[in-house]
């Protein structure tokens, strides 16, 4: 398996996981959960989604360094768990404050709702996308 490889499997790995988000939103989000496990982390898999397509996408960017992909892969959690943390109420309230004349896009980012299971799902997107680029780049190894 050529480097090459290594970089398309990891966009298309990333490119699955933007897709199955899109499908999750368009048909799945809001809807009455399957089993009560997906209930409860239902809201939640699009940011395990999130989380796992961009550290992906970044990871296919960095497969010539392969020992950046830890960091790669703790860069999109923290980027990620930084960004749910906003919205907790009393972060939100004081970047609200703070920014009066803040864009409207930003108000409503802070007005969303901090959830701790959001922060779980990014570790476990993070993880998931850390996972998938160690084995894409082993079998890289093994077909040398």
């Amino acid at each position: 398996m050529t480097l090459y490889s290594v970089e398309a499997r990891l966009c298309a790995s990333g490119a699955l996981a933007l897709a199955a988000g899109v499908l999750y939103y368009a048909g799945a989000r809001g809807a009455e959960p399957l089993t009560p496990a997906l209930g409860a982390w239902g809201g939640s898999l699009p940011t395990l989604l999130h989380s796992a397509a961009f550290a992906l996408l970044a990871l296919a960017v960095s497969a010539p360094w392969p020992r950046l992909a830890p960091w790669v892969c703790s860069g999109w959690l923290a980027l990620e768990a930084g960004f749910e943390l906003l919205q907790r109420d009393g972060t939100a309230r004081v970047l609200e404050a703070a920014l009066p004349s803040a864009p409207s896009w930003l108000r409503a980012y802070l007005d969303g709702t901090f959830d701790p299971l959001d922060v779980l799902a990014a570790a476990a997107g993070a993880l998931l996308a850390f996972l998938i680029a160690t084995c894409t780049m082993a079998d890289a190894e093994d077909a040398r």
